[in-house]
């Protein structure tokens, strides 16, 4: 184990190679962390008061509906191509978090990818344990694909906990022999919940937003006391990768996730899949979902955008998406 004065030193010189937003915001973070309660009410309330510090834009269409028994909603911002379709997940370690805390980033996402976004509002833990969210994610899926609208124009995307849903939601579908669909984006995803080492470790004193205890409180209320940490449904890590579509996988280089992102990019690519990793410097967890006045969330966005614009660059099919709200 390195001295602490090495792991001070290490982090000074990785704070002069980010702008000094995200170094206030990291700052901020540190803050917030320390006055939010180890607890799931603590953590509810404190994403909730993260999101109402950043108002949605008054052109983001917000539309309910009823993704399959699943309650979800449709963001869209003007201008986009009703063909393109983004599914996504949204995070909170499976126990907070929701559709409505995510709309300002996924406004920017439909804003920059052209396309519409379902925002899947799955049930949470611990009131709902595994497999509620596992259920809630395929479900809502399948709704999409019951619809008879072609798998080809959707790309499937969580961040967080809703990495994990995404990448879990791929692997049923194909083991399920359903359509997939084109790409897969996870940011800062949980794939290895039997993984107590490396980066999760390692990273904690540099982690600004995340920490092993946030990872603990997770890992019980979602899965309790059952031996299944390396059940592929909780832990995709441990899953046959073969066969998937592209990942764009993003995460910080200073969260306490970082190994289990970059080793499930390895082991995708090991698996034949096409996977694009992009690593943040000086990034934490699910940098791209803060205020864009941070260069380093701008340039995040951008990475997502050019990974998803050859995807939806497309000839459009003749369907009318809108039928299906």
């Amino acid at each position: 184990m390195k001295p602490e004065s090495d792991v001070r030193a290490l982090q000074v010189e990785a704070l002069e190679l980010v702008s000094t937003a995200l170094q206030n915001t990291i700052r901020l973070l540190r803050n917030w962390r320390g006055h939010t309660k180890v607890t799931v009410q603590g953590i509810r309330e404190g994403m909730d008061s993260l999101a109402a510090g950043m108002p949605v834009p008054k052109d983001v269409k917000v539309e309910t509906v009823d993704a399959g028994g699943v309650p979800a909603e449709w963001i869209s911002t003007p201008g986009v191509n009703q063909h393109n379709i983004i599914i996504h997940y949204h995070g909170g370690g499976f126990v907070a978090g929701s559709a409505k805390n995510t709309r300002v980033y996924l406004g920017r996402l439909s804003r920059a990818s052209k396309a519409r976004v379902l925002s899947v509002d799955y049930r949470l833990a611990p009131e709902h344990p595994y497999p509620a969210a596992v259920d809630d994610a395929f479900e809502a899926y399948k709704w999409f694909l019951s619809k008879k609208l072609p798998s080809s124009r959707i790309i499937i995307e969580g961040e967080s906990a809703g990495g994990n849903l995404a990448a879990v939601t791929l692997i049923k579908a194909r083991d399920a022999k359903l359509p997939l669909p084109l790409a897969a984006i996870l940011i800062s995803p949980p794939m290895n919940f039997a993984e107590r080492g490396g980066s999760f470790i390692s990273k904690t004193a540099e982690d600004p937003f995340l920490s092993p205890r946030f990872g603990d409180l997770f890992r019980t209320s979602y899965i309790g006391t059952a031996d299944i940490h390396r059940d592929p449904m909780v832990s995709p890590i441990y899953a046959d990768l073969t066969g998937l579509p592209p990942f764009f996988i993003q995460v910080g280089s200073a969260e306490i996730l970082l190994d289990q992102s970059t080793y499930f990019a390895a082991k995708a690519k090991n698996a034949g899949v096409k996977v694009e990793l992009d690593v943040i410097e000086g990034g934490f967890h699910c940098l791209a979902l803060f205020p864009p006045i941070i260069p380093e969330v701008k340039q995040a966005m951008r990475k997502i955008t050019m990974f998803v614009t050859p995807f939806f660059s497309r000839k459009n099919l003749d369907i009318d998406f809108r039928k299906i709200i």
